[in-house]
């Protein structure tokens, strides 16, 4: 369905938008540790990383229980854009 929003089957409360996204260099600069601020209704988080700003974001850097502990992943070799979505059992992956 081209522009509209729909909930699967079951989804009794979608995992809300991400933000504060925050990353830093850490290990003398070999990887990135990325924090945000946790969500209401995610039970976890994927990350998503792309080449371009306004990219699709397929590719999934890595998961994380929370935005506080965050991810670690190794250092890009080239610019790289992150993007966090929460996500619950009941709706899958929230708003990216």
């Amino acid at each position: 369905v081209f522009g509209q929003r729909f909930a699967l089957p079951g989804c009794t409360a979608a995992p809300g938008e991400v933000s504060a996204l925050e990353v830093a260099a850490i290990n003398a600069g070999a990887d990135l540790r990325l924090t945000w601020t946790d969500t209401t209704s995610a039970d976890g988080y994927v990350v998503f990383e792309d080449l371009v700003p306004d990219g699709a974001f397929s590719t999934e850097t890595g998961t994380a229980a929370g935005g506080g502990a965050g991810l670690t992943a190794p250092m890009p070799a080239a610019t790289t854009f992150y993007l966090v979505a929460g996500q619950n059992a009941s709706c899958g992956i929230g708003p990216k």
